[in-house]
């Protein structure tokens, strides 16, 4: 296996972190703003550490534009995530928002020079598809049986953060066709510090006005958790993204959300039905394709 290829199941094991820090934030009703502020600041410290290790070019302006542009990405992911598990399942989001990296690919392969589409791209392409089928299947089945209703919010506020957080991975592969070599640290740090600002100031105006404490003790617990992974997790993926992106985002994207569904499953005791099997064969298959594409 060669070193991109590593570092791209590397990431995926810290991102099972992530999905767990947002779970835990959904069930204890964490604040966008409490357990974000905390995330981002997490994320920020490992990222700004690891910058120390690796070329940096910090007085480059492509660098702050990309940081900062992949920040305001986060700032709305996050709050559209966070808003979607509020109203349905976040078995279902999750999954959602891992597959959006249709969106970087296509991206990639349509402005960035180098990102050449091969037959098998499309079949990957069509497993994601499929993917989102089975996994709405899959929750309409849950709410059948637990008659229940899916919130009408819910699918737009899943769907727009899959589009956004396309975007997102694209700005982290525009970051690797900018910077081929190092500044992995630095860019991720300028995307969570920014946000992590962001975040803190407009909970704290909330707070204020609203007389609440800003931060508990189970909103500092999913905080760190998720930021952990996305700190840990995102400098492995910008390490792997010498790879076509078909390749490379499958990879990052696809095992932390097996693992992030099988554990949630395991530790929140959410539905596992039929249609949810199935989803992760597909994804098994699929990760199977990007492997076999890049040794073509």
């Amino acid at each position: 296996m060669n070193l991109p290829l590593l570092f791209a199941f590397t990431s995926a094991v810290f991102l099972i972190l992530l999905a767990l820090g947002y779970k835990h934030a959904s069930v204890v009703k964490s604040p966008v703003g409490a357990y974000g502020s905390i995330l981002a600041g997490i994320a920020f410290l490992i990222t700004f550490g690891y910058s120390f290790f690796e070329t940096s070019a910090w007085s480059d302006p492509r660098l702050w534009g990309i940081g900062l542009a992949a920040g305001a990405l986060f700032i709305a992911c996050i709050w559209l995530y966070t808003l979607a598990n509020q109203v349905g399942p976040p078995s279902t989001s999750w999954p959602v928002l891992n597959l959006s990296c249709i969106v970087a690919i296509v991206l990639s392969v349509a402005i960035l020079p180098g990102e050449r589409f091969v037959w098998i791209d499309a079949l990957i392409i069509a497993f994601f598809a499929g993917m989102i089928v089975v996994l709405n299947a899959g929750m309409k089945a849950d709410n059948q049986a637990t008659q229940s209703r899916v919130h009408p919010l819910f699918w737009p506020l899943v769907l727009t953060a899959f589009t956004l957080n396309g975007v997102f991975l694209f700005v982290l592969k525009i970051k690797e066709a900018a910077f081929p070599a190092g500044n992995n640290g630095a860019t991720l740090a300028l995307c969570y510090g920014s946000t992590g600002v962001a975040l803190a100031l407009c909970h704290l105006i909330t707070c204020r006005r609203r007389n609440t404490i800003p931060w508990r003790g189970q909103d500092v617990a999913a905080g760190l958790m998720a930021g952990a992974g996305a700190g840990l997790g995102n400098i492995f993926v910008l390490k792997a993204m010498s790879l076509p992106a078909v390749v490379v985002l499958p990879i990052c994207l696809g095992l932390p959300l097996i693992g992030g569904v099988v554990a949630m499953t395991l530790l929140y005791r959410e539905r596992f039905n039929r249609a949810k099997v199935i989803s992760l064969f597909i994804i098994v298959a699929l990760l199977l394709l990007t492997i076999f594409r890049e040794r073509m």
